[in-house]
């Protein structure tokens, strides 16, 4: 706030979500605008999972990369977020985490499902996590249509957090889409967690597949 030069009635919150960050940051940005407490949000995320990753772990090494963006959100007359879907599954819980630090006793620590194989903070099971978002996601997509009373037809772009190439491609396969339709960009930043879907948004814009009046769902 002070380095941006805002003033001090300008209010300021901190949540911490992962991969579902920008969706989630959306749509909390989206109800205190409908609500009437905020006309403009500048939403960012920022993520740095490098200092999780041992530099000898050629597993995530190869996934993940440090990655932040801005979002500036207004208030316009026609809104154009909406029809948002949650959900929520703790069984999983132990596909990906930081097992250890922070304010968790060593003795609470909740553990990998296997053994882990390389000696970073962060461990993370990708085969049940691919399997969970392939079984999961095209029902949650149906879902949001619903809400929205759209049909698949009617979105331009599938905008989908960039995990993996192999992740995404099956969604791909599962949803009947190709990359007109669902595009794959991490190539130069990998997998930036929260900051995925801005930093996909800004490519698409730059090369001009994103344009104003698209309908899209994240």
């Amino acid at each position: 706030q002070e380095r941006l030069g805002l003033k001090t009635s300008v209010g300021a919150l901190d949540f911490n979500l992962g991969c579902s960050g920008y969706v989630y940051g959306l749509s909390l940005a989206d109800g205190l605008i409908r609500s009437g407490a905020a006309k403009r949000i500048l939403f960012i995320t920022a993520e740095t999972y490098s200092k999780y990753i041992h530099s000898t772990d050629r597993s995530l090494r190869t996934i993940f990369g440090d990655g932040s963006a801005a979002t500036l959100i207004e208030t316009v007359e026609s809104p154009t977020l909406g029809a948002f879907q949650f959900g929520t599954d703790g069984s999983g819980a132990d596909t990906l985490l930081v097992n250890k630090g922070g304010a968790r006793p060593a003795e609470d620590s909740l553990q990998p499902r296997h053994r882990q194989r390389w000696p970073s903070a962060l461990y993370m099971d990708g085969p049940s996590l691919i399997s969970f978002t392939v079984a999961h996601i095209p029902a949650l997509v149906a879902d949001i249509l619903t809400l929205a009373d759209k049909k698949q037809d009617d979105i331009d772009l599938f905008l989908l957090h960039q995990a993996t190439r192999k992740m995404l491609e099956q969604l791909q396969a599962g949803l009947g889409l190709d990359e007109t339709r669902l595009p794959i960009i991490l190539e130069n930043c990998g997998n930036t967690v929260s900051s995925t879907l801005p930093i996909l948004i800004n490519e698409l814009r730059n090369n001009g597949r994103l344009r104003p009046g698209m309908e899209n769902l994240l």
